[in-house]
């Protein structure tokens, strides 16, 4: 029909400033699809979790501490948690 699967959770964001004032925190987990081969490195579908803190004073602590709360949720333990920033143009 009109439906197309999602190539990221971008969207959700989106979504959230649109709806939600300053200061706010949310993570956006989901299944995405890509149309590419298959290989040892690459699926045609994952899961993505994207996470966005927005408010006057946030730093990245915060966004990481909204992480580390999402998965203690999730998994119920503590969790480590290691950033690997990247660039993609």
């Amino acid at each position: 029909g009109r439906l197309v699967m999602r190539t990221q959770t971008s969207p959700i964001q989106i979504r959230a400033m649109e709806r939600m004032q300053p200061p706010l925190r949310i993570i956006a987990p989901g299944r995405v699809f890509r149309h590419e081969e298959q290989d040892a490195t690459h699926e045609h579908t994952f899961h993505q979790v994207e996470g966005l803190a927005v408010g006057e004073g946030v730093c990245a602590g915060h966004l990481i501490g909204t992480l580390k709360g999402f998965l203690r949720v999730l998994r119920g333990d503590e969790p480590e948690v290691r950033l690997r920033p990247g660039y993609f143009p």
